[in-house]
């Protein structure tokens, strides 16, 4: 009868009944969950296995504001269909975490700190061209304030489908300058290529102090905004809570619901410009906007 081996360097070996290895070995983990099949399908090497699979902390993640965690989240999203943090804190990203298909990316308890640099109008977490999407609580910051012509995009919505953005808090995106020209957007909606974002869903989310706008939507094919403050957008070219603006007028701007939101403190509260179709602003909340609310 074959028999399994275990020697002091944890290895197991399968041998046969003389003791002759005829599988192995292979190293366990030190306590902990073992590596699973999802992970060594996608080529993922936990970096600590007393965490479960798709905490953050399992991949390498510090969450300490000043090591940079983009490793740690896109080990985590290649490997796991729902990822999150056990540790609360600020995690330092340099890097767009992409969303995979069939993914739950859940913030709850975070923090994200964009680094400080050219980001080039990429978003900290990024979905592109990807479906059935989930980007849910927490908070990113562009650090405007340390990263004044950073170019960033909090949340970045490219050519994907089946997206929903619920519960997230994203400030203080910078753009190339303070008027809001070339990015600092909170959230982006746009084409990736030729393929039109479909099917997006926001809610709850607070935008608030980003440059250019809270969310700019130059492509989409349904998109539903409710339960959303957009606050304090600081830019004028166009500085605006919302701002439904197509890149071309043959370009898919269609069947949008703007309803029961608020528009505080931008430069306009909602821009619906040439080419969107469709679109319902309705029992919406107008406060304070410099120059128009729609």
């Amino acid at each position: 009868f074959a028999a399994i081996y275990f020697n002091n360097d944890r290895d197991v070996y399968l041998t046969t009944s003389t003791g002759t290895p005829i599988w192995g070995p292979v190293t366990l983990p030190v306590g902990g969950i073992s590596r699973t099949n999802a992970e060594i399908a996608a080529s993922v090497t936990p970096s600590n296995y007393s965490y479960r699979p798709g905490d953050i902390m399992r991949y390498g993640a510090t969450v300490d504001g000043t090591t940079d965690d983009y490793l740690a989240f896109s080990k985590a999203l290649l490997s796991n269909g729902y990822v999150y943090s056990s540790k609360a804190g600020t995690c330092l990203i340099g890097t767009s975490i992409d969303m995979q298909t069939s993914t739950t990316l859940d913030l709850s308890g975070l923090k994200l700190i964009a680094k400080v640099q050219d980001w080039v109008s990429a978003g900290v977490v990024r979905a592109k061209s990807v479906d059935n999407v989930v980007i849910r609580g927490g908070w990113i910051d562009g650090q405007k304030a340390s990263n004044s012509t950073g170019r960033v995009t909090g949340v970045d919505i490219r050519g994907a489908t089946n997206v929903r953005v619920e519960n997230v808090r994203v400030t203080n995106c910078p753009g190339l300058t303070s008027a809001g020209q070339h990015s600092g957007d909170g959230i982006y909606i746009g084409y990736d290529g030729s393929t039109v974002p479909e099917n997006i869903v926001v809610s709850g989310c607070i935008c608030d102090g980003n440059v250019r706008q809270g969310m700019s939507v130059v492509g989409v094919d349904g998109l539903t905004v409710t339960g959303s403050h957009f606050l304090g957008t600081t830019g004028s070219d166009p500085g605006a809570g919302i701002d439904l603006e197509a890149d071309d007028v043959a370009d898919t701007l269609r069947s949008i619901t703007i309803a029961g939101n608020v528009f505080e403190g931008g430069y306009y509260g909602v821009i619906a410009t040439t080419g969107a179709k469709h679109v319902a602003i309705t029992g919406n909340t107008f406060r304070a906007n410099r120059y128009h609310d729609v």
